[in-house]
């Protein structure tokens, strides 16, 4: 652990805009952390073409000196990311319907609301790290949003998505969800978010209050390694649970990081037993500059048919899915 969590006031540190504030997002920081040189090489040219941010937390958790560090490999820039050419560019909105700002469809009852494009930590395998930062919906934007729902009423599923809209502050968190439970025809709200693995601190009593407003709300959680269940994480997802929210989680398959069947039932047992339903395990996108991440089709279903009733109950058990360039579920490759 090279982040000296010790020299920070302990206030200070669970205080979620300090660690948005504090992000490392320089080579220069991340030198001062003391990250081996040989981390470091050549790497500033991925900096300039792909945005990099790494919460002082998550930092911690990361032993630089382990070259297979799970934590590091999903946040720590690669030079590898400039040869990885193949593949889309964010191959996940491929397809979607854009009905206003912000607003996308993929399927007939269902709509992705993209809040905004940021989020806590830059992870390096994002199929959408090609856009830029600074992107967040207006009010304005947000109205006309809710008006297109309203006049639509065969959308009845809404996903709140980016980037990460838990980094919204409850104000407008609240003005979203506000607008989206008075429309009679939405019966499901589901919030994509990472924060609990990157940024736990962000699930506040004020965040907790907020999200009680829409009663129940599907946080839909991103956790891809055992060691992302930290004390403080698993704080934050029980908080959650506490308040009635709905946890289910989806974990992508990453090369170098979660490759492994018994760290995929390690995975799956603390999701379990933290009150997290493993929901979907997907591999890869297809995308440019993430392609080194992919686990092939032959070993992502090896991988999961090694959680079987002999290691996991069925319930603790995500459905394997592979997505083709354009973020689809290829047919016939999703196992139970």
């Amino acid at each position: 652990m090279y982040f000296n969590k010790k020299q920070i006031q302990d206030k200070l540190w669970k205080d979620w805009i300090w660690q948005l504030k504090n992000r490392i997002t320089t080579l220069d920081e991340l030198v001062e952390l003391g990250v081996p040189d040989v981390r470091l090489k050549d790497v500033s040219g991925v900096i300039r073409k792909y945005p990099f941010a790494i919460t002082p937390y998550y930092a911690s958790l990361i032993n630089f000196n382990d070259q297979n560090d799970p934590i590091a490999r999903m946040v720590m820039p690669d030079l590898v990311e400039l040869d990885s050419y193949n593949g889309q560019i964010n191959p996940l909105d491929k397809g979607n319907k854009v009905l206003t700002k912000g607003l996308e469809q993929k399927h007939d009852y269902s709509v992705i609301l993209k809040v905004s494009e940021d989020c806590a930590s830059k992870c390096r395998f994002c199929a959408r790290k090609d856009a830029s930062d600074g992107f967040a919906l207006a009010k304005i934007e947000i109205d006309a949003a809710s008006k297109y729902l309203r006049q639509h009423p065969k959308i009845w599923d809404v996903l709140l998505s980016g980037g990460d809209p838990l980094l919204q502050s409850d104000e407008k968190l609240w003005y979203i969800l506000g607008n989206l439970r008075d429309i009679s025809s939405v019966k499901r709200i589901r919030i994509g978010t990472r924060v609990p693995a990157t940024l736990p601190y962000r699930i506040t009593d004020s965040l907790l209050k907020v999200l009680s407003s829409y009663y129940p709300a599907y946080i839909q959680t991103h956790f891809n390694h055992p060691n992302e269940f930290t004390k403080d994480a698993i704080d934050s997802i029980r908080r959650l649970v506490k308040k009635g929210n709905i946890l289910q989680n989806q974990t992508i398959l990453l090369n170098g990081v979660n490759d492994d069947p018994k760290v995929m039932i390690d995975l799956s047992e603390k999701l379990i037993q933290n009150g997290i339903r493993p929901y979907y395990a997907f591999q890869c996108a297809e995308g440019r500059s993430i392609s080194h991440f992919r686990v092939d089709n032959y070993r992502g279903n090896k991988i999961m048919s090694a959680l079987n009733r002999d290691t996991l109950p069925g319930d603790a058990r995500a459905i394997y899915a592979a997505l083709t360039q354009y973020g689809n579920l290829r047919k016939g490759e999703e196992i139970s």
